[in-house]
């Protein structure tokens, strides 16, 4: 309206141009987030499989344990109670190396602080929630085996 003459192009709105030029960043944080998702099923299955085969080594002490009365929850509590004192071990580390690692990653944060306390729960939650489903599968598997079996190996 104020100079006919002028040669105008790319003519977009701010929030057009803010979404432009967070982009990239948004795209980062989004992979991030995806190999963070990863990690954890990672993590779950890498505790499954630790269990699983402590599990099938431990078979018959299991099973001899049932052979003298144990009750199956005190089967399933002794593998998941395992679980849980490994993960615990884990988390307490990677809590010390996640405060350790916070001052690094204070630049690439938006909407978030290097401490944010939500995020210092939520993950360990998640880990510990992840490694007791994990567990349960092996703990079933303890409660399938034959006392008699046991006894007679």
């Amino acid at each position: 309206d104020l100079d006919p003459r002028l040669a105008l192009y790319d003519i977009r709105t701010m929030s057009d141009l803010r979404r432009a030029s967070l982009a990239e960043r948004q795209f980062v944080l989004t992979l991030v987030a995806g190999l963070g998702v990863l990690a954890l099923a990672l993590a779950v299955v890498g505790v499954y499989g630790v269990l699983a085969l402590v599990v099938a080594e431990r078979t018959s002490e299991l099973g001899l344990r049932m052979a003298l009365g144990a009750a199956p929850a005190s089967v399933i509590a002794l593998v998941i109670g395992q679980a849980l004192r490994l993960t615990g071990i884990g988390v307490a580390l990677g809590l010390v190396f996640a405060v350790g690692a916070a001052t690094a990653t204070r630049s690439v944060l938006v909407g978030v602080t290097a401490y944010d306390p939500l995020t210092y729960v939520a993950v360990p939650l998640l880990i510990v929630l992840g490694a007791t489903i994990a567990a349960v599968a092996p703990a079933r598997r303890a409660l399938g085996v034959d006392p008699a079996t046991v006894l007679q190996a």
